[in-house]
């Protein structure tokens, strides 16, 4: 009787410790894999399967058609794109701001989804500065520019003129013998005619100072660059 007690408690054993053998494999085929290697940068992530494993998974090549990246593939995610914005272009894979030419230069071409702004040279009236990098008034055209501001006042003043000489010979038109007071607003009108002349003459001849002054300060400037240029041609 104590032999067959003793048999049944050890096929009791091993059946426990079968059941338990056979936990250990269920267990161990159900948990999820694991990825032991590290995946490479930039080029694979861990992609997170139905079952919870993960597994390197190779990154998306490039965006779509009028895409550019916003993050690239990292870790546990994919490369990731966008829609180009307004004012970018798409150089690469990458998203840039569109130049600005300013109101100062050409456009030769316009920013559009694959191509920046092209922008030319400075517009009528300026002059690329190297130092500065952008168009700057030309300085000839401001003594220019100073030049016609005289000029059109000089010929405002002769017109002024003409007009007070024309009405004054107008309103002095009599019949018959003049009188004292109608000889004396002709003296009156002949006085500011001849001052009017005169004041004329004076605009006149300082016109020519100023437009001598600028033709000798332009000759000066030339004359200087030329002696820097012969200058920097000299050997060392």
């Amino acid at each position: 009787m104590m032999r067959k007690d003793t048999t049944i408690y050890c096929w009791s054993t091993h059946v426990q410790l079968l059941m338990i053998l056979l936990f250990l494999v269920t267990v161990d085929c159900s948990k999820p894999n694991v990825v032991k290697r590290k995946c490479s940068l930039f080029n694979e992530f861990k992609a997170i399967m139905v079952d919870g494993s993960t597994q390197c998974t190779p990154c998306s090549s490039s965006c779509k058609k009028g895409e550019c990246v916003l993050t690239y593939c990292n870790g546990n995610t994919d490369t990731i794109c966008r829609r180009v914005e307004l004012n970018e272009f798409i150089e690469g894979a990458v998203c840039y701001p569109c130049t600005y030419c300013g109101s100062r230069r050409e456009v030769l071409r316009h920013c559009s989804t694959h191509s920046d702004t092209k922008c030319g040279g400075c517009i009528t009236g300026f002059k690329w500065d190297r130092m500065l990098e952008e168009c700057l008034l030309d300085p000839q055209l401001k003594s220019v520019q100073h030049d016609l501001q005289s000029d059109q006042t000089f010929r405002s003043i002769l017109n002024n003129a003409a007009v007070t000489f024309r009405s004054s010979s107008q309103s002095n038109i009599t019949i018959g013998p003049m009188s004292s007071s109608a000889k004396h607003k002709g003296f009156i009108t002949c006085l500011t005619i001849a001052l009017t002349l005169v004041l004329g003459c004076v605009v006149g001849v300082i016109l020519l100072v100023i437009m001598i002054k600028r033709n000798e300060r332009s000759n000066i400037v030339i004359k200087g660059k030329q002696e820097r240029n012969a200058y920097m041609k000299i050997p060392i």
